[in-house]
């Protein structure tokens, strides 16, 4: 991170939450000591939405949406932290220093990107005057007849690209030099270098934005026969086709966290005349990590609409686990009525395309069902070698719930029993639940059976604690010695906890706007912020007693899980011993 966390912590000093949301026209009337207005984030007639100036954070008790001032503008914005964090302190003209060499090295670069950018802006303005023209007729007529609309092309600001030498002559009268033309990739030198073409010619334009608006480069498709038939820009300071999305720059305004990968530029424009705005597409190169951190900074679930021929099922299958890897749900739209979207939305029309995607399938369920059309698993053999292949997909997925589904789905399919599946499944080391033969001894009691997903009641005391300790640095103290990171069950919980705890090793205070800044994607913010908005008072009046009753629930959940697992008496018996150890614990809380 460029800045520290002194610079970041002073940035939201200065900008009081309340006067930032009022800022965006959200209307907040005073409620006791906090503010109430209708939330900007979900439609809702009854406010629900509620800003906390004591703790500089808000939460929506609607949708649950909640966080500080940095997670409140990236969310309305749709911007990273980092913009957020410009966006406000020039709210306050509170200037982020740049006076190191570092930083003058940035800025030296950051000026050459600008110069790249102000030039791209200005072709791509030349290449739509060029469309609207009288030049651009033919590159017009194409568009009609793909019944894209005038204010589809103002949207992506196509263009078209006539004869060779127009750009070059346009942008050198402006004063540009033509090396730096070159190097841009819209002008080609000559081999003799004695004279210069322009790169695009007779191509209808597709500028390329980031997810900040600049045009970062150009696609062009030829008009009438000719080869390549698509034709990007070259790799420049601000273009690298593997690091870009066509259509973000539109697509990372909706709401909903989701966005559709399709193939091509015409797919993506098709779509929104369509109606379809969440929509992006790879540049003519193979998907990769690089494209996901695209996506990641503005989806939670991506929905893979490539071609349906096997070439496209190939690409998908390519494409489902770099997303999945990266944390991304991945569902794929398949159907065999047409080549691609832009195909079946001429067919069926809009309202059918969106429904398909809404009943979009998992990725996972896709990728058996492309097994199943490579074997036929009525025979012995074949249904061996389908499960086998079946297993090295469920290694890969990260979920023990979303493991469990698919697994009983391959076991409903082949007959093949659970338990050996599972056995495979553990040779590769991934499986999330171990192979557990039917158990010949019954445990104590139901309550050692519990569900491998914390109830409600668990998560309350994780929730209920973690509040207690924040605002009560003597129960911070006390807990820390016999509660340990290993015994929480969820991720953010656990990651929560074992923040709590450094601080408290470190003798520090904890401030809830502050503590949020620990926290990078805005889904760990809200759980973070739910919890310390859900009741202002709700650490008041703390005893003894519950705190200690809190941790024994937790405890005693950890064991649970344990005991799931144990298949014979021994397991269980030295569990009960484990049990026995915190039953009788009881933690004494000093006035400090």
């Amino acid at each position: 991170m460029l800045y520290s966390d002194d610079v970041i912590e002073e940035v939201r000093y200065g900008n009081d939450i309340v006067d930032v949301v009022s800022s965006y026209n959200i209307s907040l009337k005073q409620r006791g000591g906090n503010f109430l207005g209708l939330c900007p984030f979900h439609n809702e007639k009854t406010p629900s939405f509620s800003v906390s100036s004591d703790k500089q954070m808000y939460k929506c008790f609607g949708c649950g949406e909640g966080g500080n001032v940095y997670s409140f503008v990236m969310k309305m914005d749709n911007v990273e932290f980092k913009e957020a964090l410009n966006m406000l302190a020039n709210r306050i003209n509170y200037k982020l220093s740049q006076t190191d060499n570092l930083h003058r090295q940035r800025k030296a670069g950051n000026d050459n990107k600008d110069r790249c950018f102000e030039i791209n802006k200005l072709s791509a303005r030349f290449f739509y005057d060029t469309l609207m023209s009288e030049a651009g007729e033919i590159a017009r007529k194409y568009l009609d007849n793909r019944k894209i609309s005038k204010n589809t092309i103002v949207k992506y600001g196509l263009g078209y690209s006539g004869n060779s030498g127009e750009l070059y002559t346009y942008l050198t009268d402006l004063g540009y030099d033509p090396n730096e033309l070159v190097s841009l990739g819209l002008i080609v030198k000559s081999k003799n270098e004695e004279k210069y073409f322009d790169r695009f010619y007779n191509r209808l334009i597709f500028p390329i934005l980031d997810g900040r608006g600049n045009v970062t480069g150009f696609g062009g498709r030829i008009i009438g026969s000719g080869e390549p038939k698509y034709l990007n820009s070259k790799e420049t300071p601000v273009f690298d086709k593997s690091k870009n999305l066509y259509g973000i720059n539109i697509a990372r305004r909706n709401r909903n966290r989701e966005l559709i990968l399709v193939e091509g530029y015409m797919d993506v424009v098709a779509l929104y005349q369509g109606g379809i705005e969440n929509v992006v597409a790879s540049l003519g190169t193979s998907f990769n990590q690089n494209h996901v951190r695209v996506l990641k900074r503005y989806c939670d679930s991506v929905i893979l609409a490539f071609d349906s021929d096997q070439a496209g099922i190939t690409a998908a299958l390519k494409a489902m686990p770099i997303i999945a890897q990266n944390g991304l749900r991945v569902k794929v739209f398949s159907t065999n009525e047409a080549k691609d979207p832009d195909d079946y939305i001429k067919k069926f029309g809009k309202d059918k395309l969106k429904e398909q995607f809404s009943n979009a399938k998992s990725g996972i369920t896709f990728q058996i069902e492309c097994l199943l059309k490579k074997y036929d698993i009525k025979k012995p053999d074949e249904s061996v070698m389908f499960t086998t292949d079946a297993v090295k997909i469920l290694s890969e997925i990260d979920s023990s719930i979303e493991q469990d589904v698919y697994l009983r789905q391959v076991v409903d399919l082949t007959g093949i029993s659970d338990f050996a599946i599972r056995t495979e499944l553990a040779k590769t080391g991934k499986t999330l639940s171990p192979p557990v033969k039917p158990r010949r001894i019954k445990p104590p009691t139901e309550v050692l059976m519990s569900a491998s997903k914390p109830n409600k009641a668990v998560t309350e005391a994780y929730k209920r604690l973690i509040m207690i300790m924040a605002y009560e640095p003597q129960v911070r103290n006390e807990v820390s010695k016999y509660l340990s990171i290993d015994e929480i069950h969820v991720d953010i919980y656990r990651d929560i906890f074992s923040n709590i705890f450094e601080l408290c090793f470190k003798n520090e205070q904890i401030y809830p706007a502050e503590f949020l800044n620990r926290f990078e994607t805005p889904e760990d913010q809200k759980v973070v912020a739910n919890i310390f908005l859900s009741n202002d008072d709700i650490y008041i009046s703390t005893t003894e007693k519950e705190v200690n009753g809190l941790v024994k629930k937790i405890k005693d959940y950890h064991i649970n899980q344990y005991m799931v697992g144990a298949n014979d008496d021994e397991s269980l018996k030295n569990l009960e011993n484990m049990r026995k150890t915190f039953v009788d614990l009881y933690i004494k809380i000093s006035d400090g």
